[in-house]
């Protein structure tokens, strides 16, 4: 994987998210934060209160069902708000090279939810959470993936 001056690198997991442009060459890395954004997505009994709904049957009786996942559904969102702003980054700015740097599981969730023009864009995908590392040692961890 190359990944030569103005390539973006998105790195994600379902509650951050950074957009980092390589300022450098393909050889020696120099990642700078364009955008970068936070989700609140508190647990789900923190989120709601109500009882699990109830709906009758046809012998006359009720029926309980089983409570929201608010947090799983913020998840959801996260992915699909991830996908539709790489789009838009795509199309607005023209990009030839995104690396995709994000937990498998919100991996999952963006993959499918990208368009065929940033599909097009992206040469890498990295089932890694970065989220937390700074952008020196993102550089570094890149650059040995690179190697590979």
């Amino acid at each position: 994987m190359k990944l030569e001056n103005n390539s973006y690198v998105v790195i994600a997991d379902s509650g951050k998210y950074l957009f980092l442009r390589n300022q450098g060459d393909a050889d020696i890395l120099d990642l700078r934060v364009v955008e970068h954004g936070v989700r609140d997505n508190p647990p789900t009994h923190e989120q709601g209160s109500d009882k699990p709904g109830r709906f009758p049957t046809s012998a006359k009786q009720y029926s309980a069902v089983t409570e929201s996942d608010w947090h799983q559904l913020e998840k959801q969102h996260a992915g699909r708000n991830l996908a539709n702003r790489i789009n838009d980054l795509s199309e607005q700015l023209g990009l030839d090279s995104i690396v995709l740097v994000a937990d498998p599981a919100t991996l999952g969730r963006v993959r499918p939810l990208l368009s065929d023009r940033a599909r097009s864009c992206v040469r890498t995908e990295i089932a890694k959470d970065l989220t937390h590392h700074p952008s020196p040692d993102i550089e570094r961890i890149l650059s040995v993936h690179r190697d590979r």
